[in-house]
C-alpha cells in the first residue's frame, strides 16, 4: 500500500471534516469515516490537526468586505504590489495603530478597507500554516483502549507495533525528543522500532520501563505491575526518576539507581512499595494471552481472576479475601471460561454461585469438604493486603 503524503492525508481530512458539518450526511458516509481513522494512525492525527485548525479560524472575525464608499477612499492605484505599497504606507500606519493603542481602540478600525483586507487575511493564514507546522513538530497524544474479550494490535507513528490484550488503555504520547506511553491498565505487548535518538519509555503504577529495539510486555493489575522481556534489554525505575536510555557502541548503560535491568527471557514484579528480584521465565508461557491462552505457574488465583474478569463476557466475584491466596498453576482459555469456573470446586475448597449476571465464589464449610490441616492454617494466618 502506497502511504500517503501528509498532504494528502491533511486534503481527506478536511473533506471528511467538512462532509460532516453537513445536516444531510448519511449513516454509510459516518461508517465510511471512521473506517479511515482507524486504518492507520496517520489518520486520526490528520483529521485532529484539521479539527484543531478549524477550531482555531473558527474563532476569527468575519473578514469585512469593502462597501462602495470605502473603495472610494481607498487610494491605492495597482501601481505597484499590494506589499510594496503596505511597506510604503507602513509608517503612516504605525502612528495610527500606536495612536489607537493609546485610546484603547483597534487599529483596524482605522486602516483602509484593502489593509484591514490584506491584514485579516495575512493573520488568517498564518495562523493556519503556523498551527499545522507547530502541530506537526511538537508532541502527539493519542489513547487507545481494547475492549472486553478481544486483543487489538496497533501500529505507532514511529513503527513501533503494540498489541493490547482485552479491556486495555493506553495513553501515547510522542514529540522530537521522547516517545512515551502510559499503561493505565490491563496488559500490553510492546515490540518497539529502533531509534536511539527517541527513548521509548513505558510508565506502569509507580515505575517506568525504557527500551531501545526491544520487545517486551506489561502486565498491570489493581495492585501490581509484572514486566517481562522477549528480546533486547530493558531499564525499570522509579516514575520520578525516569532513566533516559542510550546506546553507545552497541552496550546498554545504565544508571547506579537503576531498580532493576532486564535482558531476554527475564521477568520482575512490583508494586507501589516493593520490587521483587529478576527471575529467569518461561517468556511464551507469560506472553501467551496473545494467542488466546493464559497460562500460569504458582499464581495467586486473586491475579488469576483478575486477568480472566478482561476475558469473560460474565465476571467473577469472590467477597472472601481468603480465596485470593490460594496458589493456581495450569492454562485456561479465553474461549472455555465458562468451562474453567465450574471446575474451580473440584481445586480448591470453594462454591461458585451463578446467578446470570456474575459467577460468585464462595468458600465452603469445612464440615462439607474436610479442609486440609496446612490449609486451614494458610487461610487462618492469611490477612487481606494493604492497597
Amino acid at each position: 500500500m502506497k502511504v500517503k503524503t501528509n498532504q494528502a492525508l491533511f486534503e481527506i481530512a478536511t473533506d471528511y471534516y467538512y462532509r460532516l458539518q453537513e445536516p444531510d450526511i448519511t449513516t454509510e458516509e459516518i461508517q465510511q469515516w471512521q473506517e479511515w481513522l482507524v486504518k492507520a494512525p496517520e489518520h486520526a492525527q490528520a483529521f485532529k490537526k484539521v479539527e484543531s485548525l478549524m477550531c482555531i479560524t473558527a474563532s476569527i472575525d468575519e473578514m469585512h468586505w469593502p462597501d462602495e464608499r470605502e473603495l472610494m477612499d481607498d487610494d491605492y492605484d495597482g501601481s505597484v504590489s499590494v506589499a510594496k505599497w503596505n511597506s510604503k504606507q507602513n509608517s503612516l500606519f504605525s502612528k495610527i495603530k500606536n495612536k489607537a493603542r493609546a485610546m484603547n481602540i483597534r487599529a483596524l478600525d482605522f486602516a483602509p478597507a484593502y489593509l484591514r483586507f490584506s491584514v485579516t487575511a495575512a493573520v488568517a493564514f498564518i495562523l493556519v500554516t503556523t498551527i499545522f507546522y507547530f502541530n506537526l513538530n511538537t508532541q502527539s497524544e493519542f489513547v487507545y483502549q481494547s475492549s472486553k474479550g478481544e486483543n487489538l494490535p496497533i501500529i505507532l507513528e514511529d513503527n513501533s507495533s503494540v498489541t493490547l490484550g482485552a479491556d486495555t488503555k493506553i495513553t501515547v504520547r510522542y514529540n522530537k525528543n521522547a516517545r512515551h506511553i502510559e499503561l493505565e491498565y490491563g496488559e500490553a505487548y510492546f515490540d518497539v522500532a529502533k531509534d536511539p535518538s527517541r527513548p521509548f519509555t513505558v510508565d506502569s503504577g509507580s515505575r517506568s520501563v525504557t527500551a531501545l529495539g526491544t520487545e517486551f510486555n506489561i502486565s498491570r493489575q489493581s495492585v501490581r505491575s509484572v514486566v517481562t522481556v522477549t528480546e533486547g534489554k530493558v531499564i525499570v525505575e522509579p516514575e520520578n526518576d525516569r532513566y533516559v536510555a542510550r546506546m553507545t557502541s552497541s552496550v546498554f548503560y545504565k544508571k547506579l539507581k537503576t531498580d532493576a535491568f532486564l535482558e531476554a527471557g527475564q521477568s520482575i514484579e512490583y508494586d507501589k512499595n516493593e520490587i521483587s528480584a529478576v527471575e529467569t521465565v518461561d517468556v511464551q508461557a507469560q506472553t501467551s494471552w496473545r494467542n488466546g491462552t493464559l497460562k500460569y505457574l504458582d499464581e495467586s488465583l486473586g491475579f488469576v481472576i483478575e486477568d480472566i474478569n478482561r476475558y469473560s463476557s460474565i465476571p467473577i466475584v469472590i467477597d472472601d479475601p481468603r480465596i485470593l491466596k490460594f496458589r493456581y498453576s495450569g492454562t485456561i482459555f479465553v474461549e472455555g471460561i465458562e468451562s474453567w469456573v465450574q471446575s474451580l470446586p473440584y481445586i480448591f475448597p470453594v462454591q461458585i454461585i451463578d446467578n446470570n449476571d456474575a459467577f460468585k465464589v464462595d468458600l465452603q464449610a469445612q464440615s462439607e469438604i474436610g479442609v486440609p490441616q496446612v490449609l486451614t492454617s494458610l487461610l487462618d494466618g492469611f490477612s487481606p493486603q494493604s492497597c
